[in-house]
């Protein structure tokens, strides 16, 4: 059809080559249309991520080269949630959430990443303890000159640990309580996806036990970042700073 309307439109040309040309390309503009519109409806009707691939290394720049990628990425999006939910993993959670921070399966990926951070972990199998090797006897005294006593190293401070926490909240409810208020906190704030949940019993000033959900071994810095990240989404918070030691008796 543009091709007759290109000759229609110049029926007298005085150059019916250069006509003859332009109709062509008309024709084979068509046909790589028609073409790609009947690619595009295989990999439709196919919609897996080889046959998006395939259309889109024959048509990068097609009309339908953008809903094709859109189509592509939702495949590989969910195939890679699917490897992240049959792991069951925090580790695959994590993969899967710095790939996808705003995909469409990332809210399920932080619900469950909270979930599997929630439940306690595995026991190791105990081993055998190997029996006590026998003791060597003594060695006979040499007599000679007196030996020194070896003079003991003044002891080295080793670094103190992070013993910063996060309170998130106090229960009275009991551990369930706690438990469902970790869920809840972990699916809107992606930065708890990193932390297990710490559920420590303690009494309260009436004599009740009340369940305190806290976040542990942080360093003041990474505290204070993810108390200021929880503040920011009206989810209330305190950063409680590590015990101090018992004084020494006489000092």
């Amino acid at each position: 059809m543009p091709c007759a309307a290109v000759v229609a439109c110049a029926p007298v040309a005085r150059h019916p080559r250069r006509s003859r040309i332009v109709c062509t390309l008309g024709l084979l503009a068509v046909l790589v249309a028609a073409c790609g519109d009947a690619e595009f409806e295989r990999a439709e009707h196919a919609n897996t991520p080889e046959a998006w691939d395939a259309y889109l290394r024959m048509h990068p720049d097609g009309a339908h080269a953008r809903e094709a990628r859109a189509h592509l990425s939702a495949l590989v999006e969910e195939r890679e949630w699917q490897r992240a939910h049959a792991a069951d993993t925090p580790d695959a959670y994590q993969r899967f959430l710095r790939a996808y921070p705003q995909g469409s399966h990332a809210q399920e990926a932080l619900v469950a990443l909270a979930h599997v951070n929630l439940a306690p972990p595995a026991e190791a199998p105990s081993s055998a303890v190997a029996p006590p090797a026998p003791s060597a006897p003594p060695a006979p005294a040499v007599s000679g000159p007196p030996v020194a006593p070896p003079v003991s190293a003044s002891p080295v401070a080793a670094p103190a640990a992070a013993g910063f926490r996060v309170q998130l909240g106090a229960f009275s409810e009991g551990r369930a309580a706690a438990k469902r208020a970790w869920l809840a906190l972990a699916a809107r704030n992606p930065e708890l996806a990193q932390y297990k949940p710490l559920i420590e019993a303690v009494p309260a000033r009436d004599g009740r036990k009340i369940h305190r959900l806290q976040v542990a071994s942080l360093d003041e810095h990474a505290a204070e970042e993810l108390c200021t990240a929880l503040n920011g989404r009206h989810d209330p918070c305190v950063v409680v700073p590590p015990a101090r030691p018992a004084p020494t008796p006489g000092h």
